[in-house]
């Protein structure tokens, strides 16, 4: 990905989605579970899984799910 370099890699796991960027889109879809947050930076307070959860082997059942996963040199699943 020529131009891009730099640019996915992060120490840091946990980059929040700011609020003007999600509300409009929340208004539209109207999100019921936030599959990949923490209690800090969930956009969907009542419905969230954390890392701890892990929220990609979790049923998600028929919600509507918001889902800004982490990024940069997290840790690897085995």
């Amino acid at each position: 990905m020529a131009g891009f370099g730099g640019k996915f890699e992060s120490a840091k796991q946990d980059w929040e989605t700011p609020l003007d960027l999600f509300d409009p889109i929340n208004d539209e879809f109207n999100f019921t579970l936030d599959a990949a947050a923490s209690k800090d930076n969930t956009k969907v307070k009542d419905s969230f899984f954390t890392e701890d959860d892990d929220g990609m082997v979790k049923d998600w059942g028929n919600n509507t799910v918001w889902l800004n996963p982490p990024y940069g040199a997290g840790k690897i699943a085995n």
